[in-house]
C-alpha cells in the first residue's frame, strides 16, 4: 500500500497508490502550519504530524489525532524520520527520539554551537542500521552506533548547512544537499564529490519568485541563484537523481555528471 501525502497549511490529504485525487484527513488539532508529516513505514494506521512546536500522533490513519509532545510555540518541526520502530523529531531545538509509537521522547543529539541543534534532515544506512547521518544548519554529523553518539564530520560538509540528504540504496552512495551544491558521498570508498555546484547562497528577497506565464518561468533571470530545498532518488524505472532549487527542479540519470532542467510549464514559481 502506498500512501502520499499533501500539506497545505493547517490539513493533511492523503492518496493510495497513486497522486490523482486526494482525500482530506479527519480534522487536525493544528490552527498553525504544519511543518512535517510522517506514516510508519509498514503500518498505515499510524500518522504522525508536527506543527507549532508539536507532535500529534493518529493510530486510525488521521481519523483521530493526539498531541504527543510540546516543544513550545517557538520551536519547528523540521522532519519526522520512522526508521523500524523508532521514530525521530528533527526540530530547531535538536534531535528528539522516540521507541513507542511517539508515547515517550528523549534527546539524542545535544549540539556545541548555535545552529547544530537544528535538525533538517536525518538518513539510515539501508545497509547498515548503526550508520546514520544528520544534517543540521551548521553541518553534517555522523553516527556509527545507532545515534547513542554523534561525531561532527571534520571535510567540507561539517562547515556548511545540510538541506537534505537522500541515500542510494543499490549503489551505496550517499547525496547531500549542502549551502554551495550537491555532495556525493561513496560511502565503502570514503569518496567525497560535488556533482552539482550552486552559484551561490540565496538572499532572503529572492526565496520567493513569482510569474505570470510559463514562459517567464522558463526565461533564466540574470541574477539567478539556486540553492538546493530537496533532493530525492528515483530507482526505477531509470536510476535518477532530482533536486529541488530555488531556480527549479534538475534530474541527472549519471549519478550527478550531467543535470536537465525540467520544464516549468503549470508551476507559478521556480522555487521549488
Amino acid at each position: 500500500r502506498f500512501l502520499f501525502f499533501l500539506l497545505y497549511l493547517t490539513s493533511v490529504y492523503t492518496k493510495n497508490g497513486s497522486a490523482q485525487n486526494w482525500e482530506l484527513l479527519g480534522t487536525v488539532p493544528v490552527h498553525k502550519e504544519i511543518e512535517a508529516v510522517a506514516a510508519h513505514p509498514t503500518d498505515p494506521n499510524l500518522l504522525w504530524i508536527g506543527s507549532g512546536g508539536g507532535i500529534y500522533g493518529s493510530s486510525d490513519a488521521g481519523k483521530g489525532w493526539k498531541q504527543l509532545m510540546d516543544l513550545g510555540r517557538k520551536t519547528r518541526i523540521n522532519e519526522i524520520h520512522c526508521h523500524e520502530q523508532r521514530i525521530f523529531a528533527l526540530t530547531s531545538q535538536g534531535l528528539f527520539e522516540s521507541r513507542d509509537k511517539g508515547k515517550h521522547w528523549k534527546k539524542s543529539f545535544s549540539a556545541r554551537l548555535a545552529g547544530e541543534q537544528n535538525g533538517l534532515s536525518l538518513k539510515t544506512d539501508p545497509l547498515d542500521p548503526n550508520l546514520m547521518y544528520l544534517g543540521t544548519e551548521k553541518g553534517l554529523f555522523l553516527s556509527r552506533n545507532g545515534g547513542r553518539s554523534w561525531q561532527k564530520e571534520t571535510n567540507e560538509l561539517g562547515h556548511q548547512g545540510i538541506q537534505a540528504v537522500e541515500t542510494d540504496r543499490e549503489n551505496h552512495q550517499l547525496f547531500i544537499a549542502a549551502e554551495s551544491g550537491l555532495y556525493r558521498i561513496l560511502i565503502h570508498e570514503d569518496q567525497l564529490d560535488r556533482v552539482y555546484v550552486s552559484r551561490r547562497q540565496i538572499s532572503a528577497e529572492d526565496m520567493e519568485f513569482e510569474a505570470e506565464t510559463a514562459e517567464d518561468l522558463d526565461r533564466e533571470p540574470p541574477d539567478a541563484k539556486d540553492q538546493i530545498w530537496v533532493v530525492t532518488q528515483i530507482p526505477y524505472p531509470a536510476a535518477l537523481i532530482a533536486i529541488g532549487t530555488t531556480s527549479g527542479v534538475y534530474t541527472s540519470d549519471d549519478e550527478g555528471n550531467r543535470w536537465e532542467r525540467l520544464s516549468l510549464s503549470g508551476l507559478r514559481s521556480r522555487n521549488i
